[in-house]
């Protein structure tokens, strides 16, 4: 896998690996030895805060460098009316 990346990183200026769930599989964890930052996509429904941790916890500590995360499929629990007073 790492001389597949590295003929890729030759071939183009940005290169975007969509892994797993990391709740579910650790491929996530294992690629991270491969690339140059990370952008972790939580699911507002479905992640749990735990994993959130846990996961920041270990790229931390594996010195890969985070460039952000990505909060999906949001709900809106306040009503509108209030929402856009906000």
């Amino acid at each position: 896998m790492q001389g597949v990346l590295l003929k890729a990183k030759e071939a183009y200026d940005i290169v975007l690996i969509d892994t797993p769930s990391l709740n579910e599989y650790k491929d996530g964890f294992i690629m991270s030895a491969f690339i140059d930052g990370i952008t972790l996509v939580i699911d507002e429904g479905k992640t749990r805060r735990e994993i959130i941790k846990r996961a920041f916890g270990f790229f931390g500590d594996n010195e890969s460098k985070i460039l952000g995360a990505v909060l999906n499929r949001r709900s809106f629990v306040i009503p509108k009316a209030i929402y856009d007073r906000v």
